[in-house]
């Protein structure tokens, strides 16, 4: 169950500050979220944007309002790296 939660702290972690994962999940959120191991109780209260949800996974409550508040929009895009 911790590994679970792990991930769950990291998918979180990774749509706070990864613009490329962010614009993936603004995208395709189901394909986004399936890349983490995630319970099906996380996924789906993830996928749902539902606050109460959430913070029922352990999200806390300022980070889950942060984290799927809107701030991101479609106009995020990958950010390319010069080689």
């Amino acid at each position: 169950m911790r590994r679970k939660f792990m991930e769950l702290e990291k998918l979180i972690s990774d749509l706070q500050g990864n613009p490329n994962l962010i614009a993936d999940f603004i995208l395709d959120p189901e394909a986004t979220v399936d890349r983490y191991d995630l319970s099906a109780h996380q996924r789906k209260a993830i996928l749902s944007g539902d606050l109460d949800s959430l913070v029922s996974i352990g999200i806390s409550n300022n980070l889950a309002v942060g984290v799927m508040s809107g701030a991101h929009t479609p106009y995020c895009r990958p950010v390319r790296t010069r080689p």
